[in-house]
């Protein structure tokens, strides 16, 4: 909804338009957190649909459009034909564009919004791992912070392709920065998050959003009847385990989903009630739905790329991000050709 509502805004003011591109990172980062590519997919599906409904220009992009014919289509090899998975997309772009370890314990030293980025994800990997499944908490950070090195590699591949393919977009992120460019920070929470933050620092933490939960702030007793959620409400994100602390929090229900929680504004006002409250290593184990058929697979993945033309979204980007992986595949553009240098936030070819 922010972002509609920039477009929008943009759209009214500047003639020639804008839309905004979200580049989908599940391809580059789900088997480093143990996602199921499937579960990953039918998020990413999820995304594309909801983008769509927000606004005509708000377009949800990702890895399968850069080798769409690889993807739709097949590859030949005799009788048979075999189509790209996941691995094998990110296998052809990390060849060329993902970083040595050694770069980025370089980068880590001299950038100090590098290394902090990989502080978060280290963390995020932490909390979000099976207790259970590592004898101590050292293995498990220790864990945490081997794929935190790689996904630091794999997140510097995914900016310089993308800035790669396409150079005229103005690249915006939600980290905060110093708005010196070439990116550029976007608020996407708002004021009443800030102030939640700042009241409760810890339980508004937004390092890792997978634990978090959507928070209505009720002002009045109809308020906290309601079961929907308006672009009018007053909301934040808390991490999920602090919200039973709040008295009169409850849970809002749509479709036989939890969407949300309510708190009456009361219960955030005064003494934190959250100070004495003490975590625990509790994982919960979530019922996954059944893996499905290679075929469903397949399919599922043609969707991704197919909807592009189905939300009528511009082909110029479509045309883009192939052209890339044209290149990749034609050795138009080769790892040695990349110039990784510490500090450049441009792709340099020799």
């Amino acid at each position: 909804q922010t972002l509609g509502k920039l477009l929008t805004e943009l759209n009214a003011a500047y003639e020639p338009g804008a839309r905004y591109v979200l580049i989908s990172d599940g391809v580059t980062f789900s088997d480093i957190y143990g996602i199921r590519d499937d579960m990953m997919l039918g998020y990413l599906l999820s995304i594309q649909e909801m983008c769509y409904k927000i606004h005509p220009k708000l377009e949800c992009r990702s890895m399968y459009d850069v080798f769409p014919e690889q993807v739709v289509e097949g590859v030949k090899d005799g009788d048979k034909t075999w189509y790209w998975d996941e691995k094998q997309i990110r296998d052809e772009i990390f060849d060329v564009y993902q970083p040595s370890q050694e770069w980025v314990m370089m980068q880590r030293e001299i950038d100090g919004g590098f290394k902090a980025k990989g502080m978060d994800f280290q963390k995020f990997l932490y909390e979000d791992a099976d207790p259970a499944a590592f004898a101590n908490n050292n293995q498990r950070n220790n864990h945490a912070k081997r794929n935190a090195m790689r996904m630091l590699q794999r997140d510097e591949a995914l900016r310089i392709f993308t800035m790669g393919a396409l150079p005229n977009g103005i690249r915006v992120s939600i980290r905060p920065r110093s708005q010196a460019g070439p990116t550029y920070c976007i608020n996407m929470i708002g004021q009443t998050q800030r102030e939640m933050g700042k009241k409760f620092a810890e339980v508004v933490d937004l390092t890792t959003p997978w634990h978090n939960v959507l928070i209505r702030i009720d002002e009045n007793e109809e308020d906290s009847e309601r079961t929907d959620l308006l672009p009018t409400d007053k909301r934040f994100y808390m991490r999920n385990q602090f919200v039973s602390c709040f008295k009169g929090a409850k849970p809002i229900v749509e479709d036989g989903r939890v969407q949300a929680y309510s708190i009456p504004a009361a219960s955030l006002e005064g003494e934190d009630p959250t100070k004495d409250y003490k975590t625990d290593e509790e994982f919960t184990i979530h019922t996954l739905p059944e893996i499905p058929t290679e075929e469903v697979a397949r399919l599922n993945r043609i969707k991704a790329v197919k909807n592009a033309e189905r939300f009528g979204w511009d082909p110029d980007i479509t045309a883009a991000l192939k052209n890339v992986g044209d290149k990749i595949l034609n050795k138009e553009v080769t790892r040695e050709m990349v110039n990784f240098g510490a500090g450049n936030d441009n792709l340099l070819l020799s």
